[in-house]
């Protein structure tokens, strides 16, 4: 048995101020979304069903659910499914306003039909998971959480093999539910990853877009995994993951009635909007497939929300009949070890793809070996799935040109600059019997005749290129001017009526 005081939860606090929280949403692409669909069209999270699990009370609070009185949750309902609160906490109140409230980009959570369920951390961790008991995992049937809390074992009587036992409970009660679990990191940059919940497989570990948060590779339940998957422009954690949260509320309501709201799906289309513009230094690698400070980049929901609308593809066995769009996403309810799964893409002739961002996401799976309610016997299958992309103008996988295949982390990420006009494929490939969701978004911009160098103008720079062109024979789209699919002399009269500036 598992005793409360065995477990030392650390909250993550800071203050805030409205102004700050809405110029944050406009970051995220928010307002830009708001802009192009409609305050009135564009879904708020209603109808979702949403938990939110919050730190026992401590430093001087009184509870841990949100003030249900104050002015900036308008007609939110809570329902305490712990049934210990006695008060309310300031921090799950700051955390429910970014999440449900006045400062959220999901207002319509937490109406009546659909309330906000609170739970204390510690009976969700210690009876909800099953872990006291040795029972089942509790039923936890909703389609998103937010955890803005941590846990460390250093600071516990928790043994490694109960903090990894807790971990599998975890991504069970995730797999079963499809429920899109939010989990803050620790504040600070020298600061360790928290066992609870940030080394999970089934979760999203947010941090925040200034990189001051606990970050780098996990050391329990599965070695070597990058965190966080994202990063929120935010004061702290606490409040960077409900960020996401209210995000995946869009994405649930917005996806309703489709597998978009499978959580690999809505992982996979997070991650996949998420932007790298904001850091000089984000990189990724063909086996590490986020970078280690911000995961796959900042939370962008106009970027997601496109690759929803974008719509979902199917696979194909072998070369497919017709490209998917540059915006789009695809739930596969099998890939089985050695049937390959391709997906096109084609860049039309006069552009380019100045960013080609895809993500594949798949969940741990636990199995519960004894079968019975009284009893959990956890057995992980992870799988290892990967992603290869090919240049395919002149023949179906023709060359490769970029590949992601860790073989610890269950999400792969393959981001492109600069793709030019031609035909593409995806490659997805597993070593088990598996489902994934796949999401991907692009950026395109069309090319200038003339402007060889490419750097946005038409001028004498581009005159050495130009004349290269000539003199090697070698094609180029920008020196094409006459349209006749050769760089050549007749191109000449009109590249100097260019720089000339008569065209």
């Amino acid at each position: 048995m598992f005793r409360t005081q065995n477990v030392l939860l650390f909250l993550l606090l800071c203050g805030v101020n409205a102004s700050f929280v809405y110029s944050q949403q406009a970051e995220v692409g928010f307002d830009d979304l708001e802009a192009l669909i409609g305050a009135a069209n564009l879904e708020d999270g209603t109808g979702v069903t949403a938990a939110q699990v919050e730190a026992p009370p401590s430093n001087n609070l009184d509870g841990y659910l949100a003030n249900p009185n104050s002015f900036r949750f308008n007609n939110t309902v809570f329902v305490d499914a712990t049934g210990t609160n006695s008060g309310q906490s300031s921090h799950a109140s700051e955390v429910g306003f970014r999440m449900y409230g006045s400062l959220s980009m999901a207002s319509g959570l937490g109406r009546a039909a659909n309330p906000i369920t609170g739970y204390e951390s510690v009976d969700f961790i210690l009876n909800s998971t099953g872990i006291a008991s040795g029972r089942d995992p509790e039923p936890f049937d909703f389609n998103l959480a937010n955890h803005s809390y941590i846990l460390y074992q250093s600071e516990t009587t928790l043994t490694t093999a109960q903090i990894v036992e807790i971990l599998q409970r975890f991504d069970f009660m995730a797999n079963q539910s499809e429920t899109t679990h939010c989990v803050g990191l620790n504040n600070g940059s020298t600061n360790p990853l928290p066992e609870l919940w940030a080394s999970s497989y089934n979760a999203i570990s947010v941090g925040r877009t200034n990189g001051n948060h606990s970050a780098g590779i996990t050391s329990i339940y599965g070695d070597g995994r990058t965190k966080p998957e994202i990063v929120a422009p935010e004061s702290a954690t606490s409040f960077a993951t409900p960020m996401v949260a209210a995000s995946a509320a869009i994405l649930h309501e917005a996806g309703s009635g489709s597998t978009a709201t499978r959580s690999e799906t809505i992982r996979a289309l997070l991650l996949s909007g998420a932007t790298k513009d904001e850091f000089s230094n984000w990189e990724r690698t063909t086996t590490r497939p986020l970078d280690e400070v911000f995961g796959a980049g900042e939370l962008n929901i106009y970027n997601s929300y496109m690759s929803l609308q974008g719509g979902e593809f199917d696979s194909s066995t072998n070369d497919p009949a017709t490209p998917v769009d540059l915006n789009g996403w695809d739930y596969q309810e099998e890939i089985v070890a050695g049937n390959d799964l391709f997906y096109e893409f084609e860049v039309a002739e006069g552009t380019q793809l100045d960013q080609l961002s895809i993500v594949l996401c798949w969940n741990m799976d636990i199995i519960d070996s004894r079968r019975s309610a009284f009893s959990f016997r956890p057995q992980e299958n992870l799988g290892d799935l990967n992603l290869d992309f090919y240049d395919s103008t002149g023949s179906f996988m023709g060359s490769l040109i970029d590949e992601s295949k860790s073989t610890v982390d269950n999400v792969e990420h393959i981001y492109l600059l600069d793709l030019p006009a031609g035909t593409y494929h995806l490659k997805v490939s597993s070593d088990t019997t598996k489902d994934f969701g796949l999401a991907w978004r692009s950026s395109s911009s069309d090319l200038i005749l003339g402007d060889v160098n490419q750097d946005g103008f038409v001028d004498f720079s581009d005159i050495p290129l130009f004349v290269n062109l000539l003199l090697a024979g070698t094609y180029q789209y920008e020196g094409d001017l006459d349209h006749d699919g050769f760089v050549d002399f007749s191109d000449i009269p009109l590249f100097v009526d260019l720089l000339l500036g008569v065209m």
